[in-house]
């Protein structure tokens, strides 16, 4: 599952991962102000991983636009930590 974010029509990347369980694009507010960013829960290995791929300041006018795509080129995440697993959790 990969996503295309546009900011104000602007490409702003592409995220996902071939075995993806789940994505979030989430608004955070920071001392910079208001921030978007995409993480998801990916499976590798045998293991669950956390990715965090965009923070990208946004205003009250900007415009944000996710859709799918066939573009499996993603963006580096910033950052990856392996999850423990839980009871029952399969990757």
């Amino acid at each position: 599952m990969f996503y295309e974010i546009l900011l104000n029509g602007v490409r702003v990347g592409v995220y996902g991962h071939p075995q993806v369980k789940n994505m979030h694009l989430s608004v955070t507010v920071t001392d910079d102000g208001p921030e978007i960013f995409a993480s998801g829960v990916c499976a590798e290995g045998g293991d669950l991983y956390m990715y965090n791929w965009l923070q990208q300041l946004v205003s009250n006018d900007d415009v944000v636009t996710i859709r799918q795509t066939s573009d499996t080129n993603a963006s580096p995440p910033q950052t990856k930590y392996r999850m423990q697993p839980r009871s029952g959790d399969k990757p």
